[in-house]
């Protein structure tokens, strides 16, 4: 007695033959139980109430109304079953006040055992503002913390939300579930599971906006991340009731959780961005388990995704106790053998890495370079952990980034402390799936955006090219140097055809369209040509016109950027040269992008017109890394040097000395 959901009409045999079945169902078993319902047979009274609902969801007939029909007798029944509600939770009797509410939530769409629906109340015109004020007035004083009781009031209030016609009443309502549920335990799956059909609906009918209970929401979203990762398990399903209910349910594909947790993000991401995204950064440390069980990580990567777009960082005052003890102890290592300068550079970067990531975060990347075993024998369930993973590190290093421009580079430096570039990249050229001829199979390529879309794409061998699209993309000095020194010469050619036909053309559009987007190259005019790789910038400064044009080969970032000078009247040939130099610098050597280098490149511009002299290392006015200014002044020939890059000039010549006038250094910090 399935509806048909194919939208094909009924015939009058089956229409017959339907009604008859209601009205069997309805004579022999709904309404004798509930007309006269025995309190002490709960299952019985459950099991006539799921009918019922079974009627109305499944046939949607009850015949026309009147006294003596089907659809009055079911009314009476269900109006003197929340009277009696009514009564006993004025005389404080809990045990009856929750299987009443039950059979009142099962009879009109809960949805236990049978499927949900929403219009049970809508469609039998049914009041239930009563039994609410009854409940609002019975948590005033104290439930006991009866379980049963609390289950049952959030049942009923998730089938009555869409009835709810007093704007007062439904404020109470709403704080009350707040209040529930942020005293309940949800370990149990039931519990969770009315979580979820009740903030699905204060959500989807608006009732909690407004409200203003965003420490309660963050309190209840992370109960129920945490729930999710550590208690919910895939649970068998009676071959029965999958064959009389027509719930496509799979055991490996679909969890019981899967549609309600789906409806539940839609709604979060709708209504409650901020709060849920911020939770779901907080919840990190229990969210990254669930990547490595099937049944879990779509779910998981996409909350560790919404964590990632938080635009402020994590933690904003930051030093180096607040790390892992497992980074610390890395750190430690990573030390060892630098000088002085090059340690405070990578606490530095280490610092700003943590500003932003999750500790947990951190510590499983940093750990990847340890398994040494993993290339002998790569387990696929632990390559998608991994690899998952890693999609949501780019997408905080983006998030990073959007802030800061300076935070890609520290991001850059610790993708190869770590050796995690490097580590990602090798992997996924195991499960690249090649053809015969040993190039890539031409089908597409999965960016992230897809992967939060479409579960299906969450398989090793779509995972393998997104890792490795986006990984080139972001980190492209890091993914020259691995394909110049570790790519296998066997993966060498595919690789270089990968870039070519997807990598290059893709980061070229992104970037052209980033710049079109950015307001803050001002004067700047830039254009841009995809077929010819040819971005041009045109800037003018003091009734000086300067041009520069971005050569982008077509196997970027495999082979480096070149850059011209055209109309440079009134510019020296050696300054021209020097912006040249820090605009390649930027983009071949530091993960910077386009972008990154025209906004440098008009910074210093804009200091050398006030007068500002350029590092004499760099050549450049502002640090590439830091955008500081020269900030060590030599005492013997007042040259002005960035503390980094002479350093790093003291390191590699082995000498400490002004790297102009060659004395022995004596400087002086400035301003």
């Amino acid at each position: 007695f399935q509806q048909s959901n194919s939208g094909s009409s009924v015939s009058a045999e089956d229409q017959s033959l339907r009604r008859a079945i209601a009205s069997s169902i309805l004579k022999e078993i709904v309404t004798p139980t509930l007309n006269s319902p025995d309190l002490m047979k709960k299952k019985q009274l459950e099991a006539a109430a799921e009918c019922l609902n079974l009627v109305l969801v499944q046939i949607g007939y009850l015949g026309k109304g009147g006294i003596g029909t089907h659809r009055y007798d079911l009314c009476q029944a269900l109006l003197n079953l929340q009277n009696n509600a009514v009564s006993v939770m004025d005389e404080g009797k809990l045990d009856m006040t929750a299987t009443l509410l039950r059979v009142l939530s099962l009879s009109l769409g809960f949805g236990e055992l049978t499927p949900a629906c929403k219009y049970s109340l809508e469609y039998l015109n049914f009041e239930p503002e009563a039994s609410l004020r009854s409940i609002v007035s019975l948590y005033k004083n104290d439930v006991n913390n009866k379980l049963d009781v609390h289950q049952a009031s959030l049942m009923w209030i998730t089938v009555t939300l869409r009835s709810i016609k007093t704007p007062s009443l439904q404020q109470e309502v709403s704080n009350l579930v707040f209040n529930i549920l942020s005293d309940l335990c949800f370990e149990k799956e039931d519990t969770s599971l009315l979580a979820l059909k009740i903030m699905i609906g204060l959500y989807d009918c608006k009732i909690s906006e407004g409200v203003g209970e965003n420490d309660l929401e963050r309190l209840i979203f992370s109960k129920l991340l945490k729930s999710f990762a550590k208690h919910w398990q895939i649970t068998e399903v009676d071959d029965f009731l999958v064959g009389c209910f027509n719930i496509g349910y799979e055991a490996e594909r679909d969890p019981w959780w899967s549609d309600h947790l789906e409806t539940f993000l839609e709604c979060c991401t709708r209504v409650k961005m901020d709060v849920f995204s911020a939770t779901c950064r907080e919840n990190t440390s229990t969210l990254i388990t669930s990547l490595s069980i099937t049944s879990k990580r779509w779910f998981a990567f996409r909350f560790l995704c919404l964590g990632a777009k938080v635009s402020n960082p994590l933690h904003p005052d930051v030093d180096e106790d607040m790390l892992d003890r497992e980074t610390q102890s890395r750190l430690s290592h990573w030390k060892m053998g630098m000088i002085a300068e090059e340690i405070e550079e990578l606490e530095d970067d280490l610092l700003t890495v943590f500003e932003w990531i999750p500790a947990k975060l951190m510590v499983e990347i940093e750990s990847w370079i340890d398994d040494h075993s993993y290339f002998d024998n790569p387990h696929q369930g632990t390559t998608i952990s991994r690899m998952l993973t890693w999609l949501v590190f780019l997408e905080y290093l983006e998030t990073a980034a959007e802030d800061d421009v300076r935070n890609r580079i520290s991001f850059s430096a610790y993708g190869n402390i770590t050796g995690a570039v490097f580590f990602m990249l090798s992997s996924c050229l195991i499960f690249l799936d090649t053809e015969k001829n040993g190039k890539m199979a031409k089908d597409n390529i999965y960016k992230i955006g897809d992967v939060l879309r479409e579960q299906e794409y969450v398989k090793v061998d779509c995972l393998a090219k997104t890792v490795l699209f986006h990984t080139i993309e972001v980190f492209p000095t890091l993914s020259r140097v691995w394909w110049e020194e570790d790519c296998p010469k066997s993966f060498s050619s595919i690789v270089s055809a990968f870039v070519q036909a997807k990598v290059a053309p893709e980061t070229l559009s992104r970037e052209l369209i980033r710049i079109q987007k950015s307001k803050s190259l001002g004067e700047i005019s830039v254009q841009g040509s995809i077929k010819s790789r040819e971005v041009t910038a045109i800037y003018l400064q003091d009734e000086c016109t300067l041009s520069i044009a971005i050569h982008i080969p077509q196997n970027f970032p495999l082979r480096n950027a070149e850059v011209d000078g055209k109309k440079t009247l009134g510019i020296p040939e050696n300054r021209f040269k020097r912006w040249s130099l820090q605009i390649r610098q930027i983009i071949n050597n530091q993960d910077g992008t386009l972008l990154d280098a025209l906004l440098l490149w008009k910074k210093n511009v804009e200091k050398e017109f006030e007068g500002v002299e350029p590092c004499p290392v760099c050549y450049s006015v502002l640090s590439v890394k830091t955008h500081d200014l020269p900030n060590l002044q030599c005492k013997t020939c007042g040259n002005c040097f960035h503390s980094s890059c002479l350093y790093k000039w003291f390191a590699s010549s082995g000498k400490n000395q002004c790297v102009l006038c060659q004395q022995p250094w004596n400087g002086t910090r400035i301003q």
